[in-house]
């Protein structure tokens, strides 16, 4: 009692720091931000916490030298809600996330640069921690937060700041904390939670970590051009005394040891309509080249290359012996992170990969794309093999669907294709022919079609090669 919300957010804001604040404004929808440490500084104590909406998460902060962890690196950067609870680093966390580098910081190529790496873990509606147990309590390294999934996900995604519509969720709710000492007495606050709009201290510009929330509620409208502010909230105590904390423990830290459940992706149709339509006499056959322009692997330019006419052959397991642990997006572009491959693909396509490289489904069936490409320019050119081309099928009417059933498997060059910058790319010398073998998988349903064609090259569908006959 007598305490001011602009006292009680100046104590929050001391204890927050920027990462609390910076992560908060980029977590999940459902994941509320502004994390809460209160009261008197806590010394080798055990602090409770009870909300009365929504749950209690403990937010703390971890760093480490990039070259000395690629491999935790490497989990970190596929990190999402899709493969939560799935990692050897960050798998028993609700959310794991990069903390934002200064600018102008040279991350990709410095095995030197410190990765700073913001934790968040539900406990539940009630926490029941010792400081013994975590450290950071008592230095303020460690926070805590308010989460919810309450609300309609579809009317807070089109709102027109998502954030500050979970933080109004908490609006007039009470937390109510107690620390106990250890000489064994107790500090409880009952405090009523309201949401404001506060003016941002933006810091150094060139470090996004040095901005805070200054304890001055404002009218958005109002602040001069450059200045912004955000949403959060800030509590009044309603009632302070010296009795232990009066809410039940008996489900207390009850999501300690679980984690949210992994997103899941829709499933997806077989194949993608497109805008495109084809006639007879825009297909090609054996012995015909299609030009066709592709972007650079850099994105910043395009190469006209020829393709030959390809050769498809229909696999019930990956080519030269491979397993998916060899393939090259798999290596790359996935980490190494096959679980998560599996999940991902048994939610959008509906098979997954054994260890030995069969599908799990038999209604699939793998497809190597095989063709010579020509560099008809006078500079060599790096291309993504993703980029190359597509299957698709040609509908009765001429509309052209892209076949949807697999991401980038693999692909192998002959050997005079030059080294690339990058391990996922292909480099073809000006004036220089090379055989590329792409690895797909496709649904029975369309490897059976007579109307499966290749298509070559990223720019508007005007010709392809029908292979439909081939398998």
């Amino acid at each position: 009692p007598g305490e001011t919300p602009e006292s009680i957010l100046g104590q929050l804001t001391k204890r927050l720091g920027l990462p609390a604040v910076r992560t908060a404004t980029r977590q999940a929808m459902r994941v509320m931000g502004n994390h809460f440490v209160l009261g008197q500084t806590i010394e080798e104590a055990l602090k409770r916490a009870g909300s009365k909406s929504g749950k209690l998460y403990r937010y703390t902060v971890e760093s480490f030298r990039k070259g000395d962890e690629p491999e935790r690196m490497q989990e970190l950067l596929t990190s999402k809600p899709l493969n939560r609870g799935m990692g050897t680093y960050y798998g028993t966390y609700d959310e794991a996330s990069v903390l934002s580098f200064p600018a102008g910081a040279n991350v990709k190529d410095n095995p030197d640069a410190q990765v700073n790496v913001g934790l968040s873990k539900i406990y539940g509606s009630t926490i029941d921690i010792s400081a013994d147990d975590d450290p950071g309590i008592a230095t303020g390294e460690t926070a805590f937060g308010l989460w919810t999934n309450e609300g309609d996900p579809d009317a807070l995604a089109s709102a027109g700041d998502p954030f500050a519509a979970v933080i109004d969720l908490f609006e007039g709710q009470t937390l109510t904390v107690t620390v106990i000492f250890d000489d064994g007495h107790t500090s409880t606050q009952i405090i009523e939670l309201h949401a404001a709009d506060f003016r941002v201290d933006e810091g150094d510009p060139d470090n996004p970590n040095d901005s805070s929330l200054v304890p001055e509620a404002v009218d958005p409208s109002t602040l001069p051009e450059g200045q912004r502010a955000l949403r959060s909230l800030y509590g009044e105590v309603i009632e302070a005394n010296r009795e232990a904390f009066p809410l039940p423990l008996g489900d207390a830290n009850d999501m300690a040891d679980t984690v949210l459940p992994a997103a899941t992706l829709d499933r997806q149709d077989d194949t993608r309509p497109t805008n495109a339509a084809l006639s007879t006499d825009d297909l090609r056959r054996e012995g015909d080249v299609i030009e066709g322009n592709i972007a650079s692997s850099d994105g910043n330019s395009k190469t006209t290359l020829s393709f030959g006419y390809p050769t498809l052959q229909r696999l019930s397991a990956p080519p030269n012996g491979k397993t998916p642990a060899d393939f090259n997006s798999f290596v790359y572009g996935w980490f190494g992170n096959l679980a998560y491959v599996n999940k991902c693909s048994n939610e959008a396509f509906g098979y997954g990969f054994n260890d030995d490289g069969t599908l799990t489904s038999d209604e699939f069936t793998y497809v190597t794309v095989s063709f010579d490409i020509t560099n008809t320019g006078d500079t060599d050119a790096e291309v993504w093999p993703s980029t190359i081309g597509e299957l698709a099928v040609v509908g009765d009417d001429g509309t052209v669907s892209f076949a949807n059933t697999s991401y980038d498997l693999d692909f192998e060059t002959s050997e005079n294709a030059l080294a690339a910058s990058d391990p996922q790319h292909v480099r073809i010398g000006a004036g220089d022919t090379v055989r590329i073998t792409l690895l797909r998988v496709l649904s029975n349903r369309l490897a059976d079609d007579d109307a499966l064609v290749f298509i070559p090259g990223n720019t508007p569908i005007s010709q392809a090669f029908t292979v439909g006959d081939q398998i």
